[in-house]
């Protein structure tokens, strides 16, 4: 062993200057013939691509920007090579925020790169080392939603309760944007044609459109938000009430034409009691042949034998409602046809 390491030893250092100033002539003759081969030139207006980082969201005029940069490499390809085969990319976080609304993003070489299948290299940006974008923090709100009502009723009606789903909204979107957003309040227009003691349930929508806002839906989802579809549902009650009975009023039997079955009920009358506004009641109590009280016999219209059926009304006047309707039920016949010729 101690043998080949003196002979590893004489060959390195023997003549030593000699080899030294040989490989650092190799080195020079490389360096120039490889650097002779090679230039550089600037390739203006290389587009930069910006993508926003986490919780931010960028101004659409801040998405696209460009740099002119500088490219080493062999003088026949670099002359061929256009702003389109490069292409740069940075991305905008927390950390590039400057002032309100900018961030400084810094810009290399290394965020650049090219399709070309040569030996190419990118050395440097030309003036600009940072790029300033415009951006927003996202922010997530709710804001609540109201209606109003406009209009009057007639002296007979005033108004009840006015309920609407949903009552918030969320939205989400630039910090800027979120902090200004007004919520329109839908109107309904309370007119004497909406008249009803029964509620009223109509449909209202708000309309709140604005750049880079989407509607946050319960299961976490976003939509573009345009319009939201409001139910409102709006009472009217009858302002002084008054109710009486409205007796003697007859009892039809609804038949099928081509039913032949005799179908006959042991009531003839039926009473009403109703309530509303003064007006309308009275209207009925002196004209109530417009009141019809029927027994609904489809479901028994083909079976004989006696059955117990429930009477039904209806009223024409819209703020009028039953309170009592006696009998509630009847006994209705029904027999199997009498047989002849003329059957």
């Amino acid at each position: 062993m101690k043998y080949v390491m003196q002979k590893l030893g004489h060959f390195l250092f023997a003549d030593g200057l000699r080899k030294i100033t040989a490989l650092i002539l190799a080195f020079i003759i490389y360096a120039a013939i490889y650097g002779a081969d090679r230039s550089t030139r600037t390739i203006r207006n290389v587009v930069v691509d910006v993508l926003a980082g986490d919780n931010l969201i960028l101004d659409p005029m801040s998405a696209k920007n460009s740099a002119d940069i500088e490219v080493s490499g062999i003088p026949s390809v670099l002359e061929r090579l256009s702003a389109a085969d490069f292409r740069g990319t940075i991305t905008v976080t927390d950390g590039n925020y400057s002032s309100s609304g900018v961030y400084k993003v810094p810009l290399s070489p290394n965020d650049f790169s090219t399709a070309v299948n040569a030996k190419l290299q990118i050395t440097k940006v030309c003036d600009k080392s940072f790029l300033y974008i415009n951006a927003q923090r996202i922010d997530q709100q709710l804001r609540d939603v109201e209606v109003r009502t406009t209009g009057e009723l007639s002296s007979d009606y005033k108004l009840g309760n006015v309920t609407w789903e949903p009552r918030q909204l969320q939205f989400r979107g630039p910090e800027n944007v979120i902090r200004n957003l007004k919520v329109q309040t839908p109107e309904i227009q309370l007119t004497p044609e909406m008249i009803s003691t029964f509620d009223k349930t109509v449909e209202a929508t708000i309309d709140t459109s604005a750049q880079g806002v989407v509607e946050v839906l319960p299961d976490n989802t976003t939509r573009e938000f345009t319009t939201a579809p409001i139910k409102v549902t709006v009472e009217i009650l009858t302002a002084d009430p008054v109710s009486a009975d409205i007796p003697n009023l007859n009892v039809q039997i609804k038949k099928d034409p081509a039913n032949q079955y005799v179908i006959e009920s042991n009531i003839k009358k039926a009473e009403l009691t109703i309530v509303g506004a003064p007006s309308q009641v009275e209207a009925l109590k002196k004209d109530p042949s417009t009141i019809e009280i029927y027994a609904d016999i489809s479901a028994i219209a083909a079976k004989p034998g006696t059955h117990l059926v429930e009477l039904h009304y209806s009223l024409p006047k819209d703020g009028v409602k039953v309170q009592k309707i006696t009998p509630k039920v009847v006994d209705v016949t029904v027999s199997e046809p009498p047989k002849g010729i003329f059957r």
